[in-house]
Parts: C-alpha cells; sequence; structure tokens
C-alpha cells in the first residue's frame, strides 16, 4: 500500500513539474511567471499533503493493529476496557 502510494505521488509530481515547465516556457509577463509558480507550490503542496496524510493513515493503522489486545475481534477496542 505504501509503495503504491509513493509510486502514485511520484508520478504525479513528475507530471505535474514537466506540465509546469512547459507552462513557464510558455510565459509572456513576469506577471504571468509569478501566478504560475505560485499555482504550482499550492500544487505541489495540497498533492504532498495528501501523500503526508494517506501513508499516514496506512502507519497509523498497522500500529493500532499491532497493539490490539490479543483475542480481539474488533477495531474498535480500546485499552481501557
Amino acid at each position: 500500500m505504501i509503495a503504491a502510494e509513493t509510486t502514485d505521488y511520484a508520478k504525479k509530481s513528475l507530471d505535474s513539474g514537466s506540465d509546469f515547465f512547459g507552462k513557464l516556457l510558455g510565459a509572456k509577463s513576469l506577471d504571468e511567471i509569478l501566478q504560475l509558480r505560485s499555482d504550482y507550490a499550492k500544487s505541489s503542496f495540497d498533492r504532498l499533503a495528501d501523500y503526508v496524510a494517506k501513508v499516514g493513515d496506512v502507519y497509523s493503522s498497522g500500529a493500532r493493529d499491532a497493539f490490539r489486545p490479543a483475542g480481539s475481534d474488533s477495531k474498535t477496542d480500546s485499552f481501557s476496557e
């Protein structure tokens, strides 16, 4: 699961970077370049945040499962029972 998420993130990042570079080459003004750069930075950050959230969920789910009391059938069991 983590390998698939990482591969997907890398592919999207590469595609986005290539697309950004192509748009940058076609920019006709400094204002357009700055807007493109701003848009690229925002989309890159959003993509990274999404990736980190997905991988974090996988790790936290694994940790919950690893530390669940033996014989527990429910994923909602807690240690305070």
